[in-house]
């Protein structure tokens, strides 16, 4: 059933877009036409006086309204393609077979809704953490937990939109490397505090630390995961206090 629903919205979604981009087509054409309507109108009768011609702009004027309108749903539609696109693509690289290519895309499009983070960032961490899943010692589900764990701490810190992103992002760079440190420990500092409360926390030390460990590379993968493994049921607490 869940592969069923999934291919379907993924069939809709570029059926859609089809749709769109033919009727975008047909608008244009009548649009086209329309002008040269009226071209010849205010030709022949702008001699009659203004208010034919100021009609005849006036319609024109509803068309263009109209074809911005349309142009400016067909880029979201054409938007949503791609990151569905992207999304699929990513998580065919990390899974094996139709079985885990759907459990993981399930999981990630669940995490994203229910923990309010941009789709593209929350699959690209996804993708991250399961490259190396087997030196981290983790599962399909556990990478899932770990995401998960991440996403709710987001939330918790109240970072904003663009603030996740970016913090999803470079995060999901430090797990690719093996090490959180640099940038993408100072991007979590500043844009996800609770993530780094988290993270101190799990490691025992006082969250000032994580600077030395950084700069000293001892703040590996593992640890971070184990971490945050560690503070998972507090981070689910303070989450559900959210709004």
């Amino acid at each position: 059933m869940a592969t069923r629903s999934l291919g379907t919205l993924t069939i809709d979604v570029l059926a859609r877009t089809a749709n769109l981009t033919q009727g975008m087509s047909k608008a244009a054409r009548e649009v086209d036409n329309e002008a040269k309507r009226i071209r010849r109108s205010l030709e022949s009768n702008v001699a009659q006086g203004a208010n034919t011609a100021s009609d005849a702009l006036n319609r024109f004027g509803a068309q263009v309204v109209s074809i911005a309108a349309a142009w400016r749903g067909l880029s979201a539609g054409i938007a949503a393609a791609d990151t569905w696109t992207n999304l699929n693509n990513r998580l065919r690289l990390v899974t094996d077979g139709q079985a885990q290519f759907v459990a993981a895309q399930e999981n990630v499009l669940r995490i994203a809704k229910e923990a309010r983070q941009p789709l593209e960032a929350t699959a690209e961490l996804y993708q991250r953490i399961a490259t190396n899943q087997n030196e981290l010692g983790l599962s399909g589900q556990g990478v899932a937990d770990i995401v998960e764990t991440i996403s709710k701490a987001m939330v918790v810190s109240g970072t904003s939109a663009q603030g996740a992103q970016a913090a999803l992002v470079q995060l999901g760079q430090a797990f690719a490397s093996g090490t959180l440190r640099g940038e993408e420990l100072n991007s979590v500092l500043e844009q996800a505090p609770a993530l780094a409360n988290a993270i101190a926390a799990g490691l025992g030390v006082p969250i000032g630390k994580l600077r030395e460990l950084g700069k000293a590379g001892e703040l590996t993968a593992e640890q971070v995961i184990g971490a945050l493994q560690d503070q998972a049921d507090e981070i689910d607490a303070a989450f559900g206090k959210m709004d």
